[in-house]
């Protein structure tokens, strides 16, 4: 009885970590869609076309950091050809003037990483 306590605990337990990490990714995918639908003025069918493209990506985010956790580069070069295709997917489903802001938006997300990036790179500097 006591044997299938534990194994009912901790059962519990695999599954609550599961489903933390599910809610990660679906969180991820979401803000994705958020942010383009605020930027690009998205209609109805296309968010009911861009959202499975967006969890794909994130799924196959977390199993390219699996996948290749021992090799910083190989994990970089992975998430450039996902993103790369998922950019390719999407700007399949807009309208030129979509495309035009799509760019921006991208840009926009470029200069914004690079800043933190120059931001961590300061506070590892101070260490």
């Amino acid at each position: 009885m006591k044997t299938m306590k534990i194994c009912v605990s901790t059962l519990v337990i695999l599954m609550s970590f599961s489903s933390f990490a599910f809610c990660q990714k679906q969180d991820r995918a979401e803000k994705q869609l958020e942010e383009l639908k605020s930027a690009l003025q998205l209609s109805d069918d296309q968010i009911e076309q861009i959202t499975p493209i967006l969890a794909a990506q994130v799924e196959q985010e977390e199993k390219d950091r699996e996948l290749y956790k021992n090799d910083r580069e190989k994990q970089e070069e992975t998430r450039r050809a996902l993103h790369k295709k998922t950019d390719e997917q999407i700007i399949a489903l807009l309208t030129e003037e979509q495309i035009e802001q799509f760019k921006k938006f991208k840009e926009e997300h470029r200069k914004n990483r690079k800043k933190r990036g120059q931001k961590r790179q300061r506070r590892e500097d101070k260490k």
